[in-house]
């Protein structure tokens, strides 16, 4: 792993950073989105799912999928979440998102794309999966892998 990338998991590992994401980061997606009742939204890289717990609370969805690559993310972020939620984690291949086209209203995803290797790819499944007026919201913290 490079420098950059080490630090950045460091960084992401502070509380800092989880407040940071919930009080700046998430309130502006949410309020650029204008996301619609009954939105279908799915979460690309939710990790231990703060950000999706969070945002399945304040927005008005029908379904708020989450997605991770790695299986002990997805068990974390269940056992975090409580059996009354709208949330549902799934592991999942980012490079092929097992969902129909146009599946979804809203796709986010937080500082995930600088650690992918195929982002192109990634990108052109969201496209694929994303309603014709749907929206994206991508953050990430790195500009060397672009």
């Amino acid at each position: 792993m490079n420098p950059i990338n080490l630090l950045q998991n460091q960084l992401s590992a502070l509380p800092l950073d989880y407040w940071l994401h919930r009080f700046i980061d998430i309130p502006i997606f949410k309020e650029w989105s204008k996301t619609k009742r009954k939105s279908q939204i799915l979460q690309i890289g939710c990790g231990k799912g703060h950000e999706a717990r969070y945002l399945a609370e304040k927005l008005p969805c029908a379904k708020y999928l989450a997605i991770d690559n790695e299986a002990q993310a997805i068990a974390r972020a269940e056992s975090l979440t409580g059996s009354n939620s709208n949330i549902v984690f799934q592991t999942a291949d980012y490079n092929h998102l097992p969902f129909p086209n146009e599946s979804f209203d809203v796709v986010f995803s937080f500082d995930k794309f600088h650690h992918l290797s195929h982002w192109k790819k990634v990108l052109q499944e969201i496209h694929r999966v994303l309603k014709p007026a749907g929206q994206l919201a991508l953050k990430t913290y790195s500009i060397e892998t672009y």
